[in-house]
């Protein structure tokens, strides 16, 4: 893989994830203000109703989307309004039924997320439902189109108006989980008044089609099983802790799991690159291609283990951004670093399975890793709460990673090294071991012994990086000399 390839490389990610690097600015911020804004009995109410969002929502989608992203090209300018509106149709009247459902249910959706049975949660849900709906479909039909610039005006909006509606809301005396969730919705509000105008003459002619809607329910009826596993999958954890802790527990555990999920703002923007790049490099050349994914695979496996240690190492310097009272909240943060890592692993080494149409390996993978971090959660929290649920999540990825990794690899078999990769997996749980039951001088002495054994490891990977920083900072350096005398 050449410097010019990579360089075109570079250019391409920056281009797909520039709102995601000023979310990423925009959270660092915030996240470290919320924390002494609010404190964690609340935060762990609306990470509650954070996580029956996010279960409820891809239930009431039904992977409709899916359909209207494969079906979009293959219509013609003047169908597209009736594809959207039929494909939407079926989540607006799921969350309808939905809604009715939770209002019959309303003191014990109020007590499973408030801890009392009098407040406004299932109205809230209702709302942030219909809102999530309308603009999933409004930043799919952005990114069908390749408006990358609106698609992220569309996100910075989203998050700097979250954060000031928190701020807003403070100053008005406002400082429960209800300040989180209104933020919440009024951030969704604003990217559908930004966005929506962009193809406005879609939504503005609705129409239904009852062939076209049995063509969407076909095709997405297959995905909503691997969507709900998936999204089980990741809030294992807080309704575990939910269920055997307390909202406190609950709020602390959030807020590392928050101040992690950073690290995945910044892998999004490969995330949403790497798909279709990857399926270009195989339509062109399968073959030849393969030393391509190869070393990306060493890249991102190198890149991924070596931020998640030093990360982890530095965690009572970076927990130090958080209210006082989240601070203890630093010794569950190591586990929970090995799910973007092995999240954004698994999906640079799974592309085989999707180039191979065996999408039903996904499910598999999920699916077993959700039962095993199900067990996992059952044994270890009751013995170390919150620290237990972070355990019980990190090791659970591996299995997501070894499941795809296997499949792909057998569907297309690029010869990936694995054995380097699991080697690292290895020091990386150790040094999260050590930095979640010991004191900072231990865990920051695996840590600088972590790191220098991946570095140890992939020396060759390590030297060719060194190699391409010069060369990308001569670059850079040349561009910015150009622009000046111009």
């Amino acid at each position: 893989m050449g410097f010019d390839y990579k360089k075109n490389f570079i250019k391409s990610y920056f281009a797909f994830s520039a709102g995601t690097w000023v979310s990423f600015f925009l959270s660092f911020i915030q996240v470290p203000t919320v924390t002494r804004i609010i404190s964690p009995e609340e935060f762990g109410k609306s990470t509650t109703f954070q996580m029956l969002l996010g279960f409820l929502f891809p239930l009431c989608l039904f992977s409709t989307h899916n359909a209207f992203i494969r079906h979009y090209y293959a219509k013609d300018e003047n169908e597209k309004s009736t594809l959207l509106w039929t494909s939407i149709s079926l989540p607006l009247a799921l969350v309808s039924v939905t809604w009715i459902f939770l209002i019959v249910l309303e003191k014990k959706v109020n007590s499973f997320v408030a801890g009392n049975s009098q407040g406004k949660v299932p109205a809230l849900l209702g709302i942030a439902l219909f809102l999530s709906v309308f603009q999933l479909y409004n930043e799919t039909l952005l990114r069908l189109e390749n408006k990358g610039k609106y698609y992220s005006l569309v996100q910075i909006s989203k998050s700097l108006s979250n954060f000031l509606i928190i701020i807003v809301l403070t100053f008005l005396g406002l400082r429960t989980y209800e300040t989180l969730i209104l933020a919440t919705l009024g951030s969704v509000f604003m990217g559908l008044l930004i966005g929506l105008p962009f193809k406005a003459k879609y939504w503005l002619k609705p129409k239904f089609d009852s062939k076209e809607f049995v063509n969407i329910v076909k095709y997405s009826a297959p995905l909503v099983f691997a969507s709900l596993s998936y999204q089980a999958l990741i809030f294992t954890d807080r309704f575990m802790l939910r269920l055997f802790t307390t909202f406190e527990e609950v709020g602390f555990y959030s807020a590392s799991y928050k101040l992690v999920s950073l690290t995945t703002l910044i892998t999004a923007g490969y995330s949403n690159f790497w798909g279709p790049y990857a399926l270009r490099l195989y339509h062109e050349n399968a073959e030849n291609n393969k030393q391509i994914f190869r070393k990306m695979f060493n890249f991102v496996a190198f890149g991924m283990i070596t931020v998640s240690i030093v990360f982890i190492s530095a965690k009572d310097i970076v927990f130090l951004l958080l209210g006082s009272t989240y601070r203890t909240a630093a010794q569950i943060s190591p586990f929970l670093l090995l799910y973007p890592t092995l999240i954004m692993m698994a999906f640079t080494v799974a592309r085989g399975i999707e180039f191979a149409k065996k999408t039903h390996w996904f499910i598999v993978s999920d699916f077993s890793a959700l039962i095993a971090n199900v067990f996992g959660n059952l044994a270890l929290i009751p013995l170390f709460g919150a620290k237990g649920a972070a355990i019980s999540t990190g090791l659970s990825m591996i299995i997501v990673f070894a499941i795809e990794g296997w499949a792909s690899n057998k569907f297309y078999p690029v010869g990936y090294d694995f054995k380097r990769a699991y080697l690292s997996i290895s020091i990386l749980v150790f040094v999260a071991f050590v930095n979640t039951f010991f004191n900072t001088f231990s865990g920051v002495t695996s840590g600088l012994i972590g790191l220098g054994l991946v570095v140890l490891i992939y020396k060759d990977v390590f030297s060719m990086l060194l190699r391409d920083v010069r060369k990308l900072k001569k670059y850079l350096l040349s561009r910015l000399k150009e622009m000046i005398n111009q």
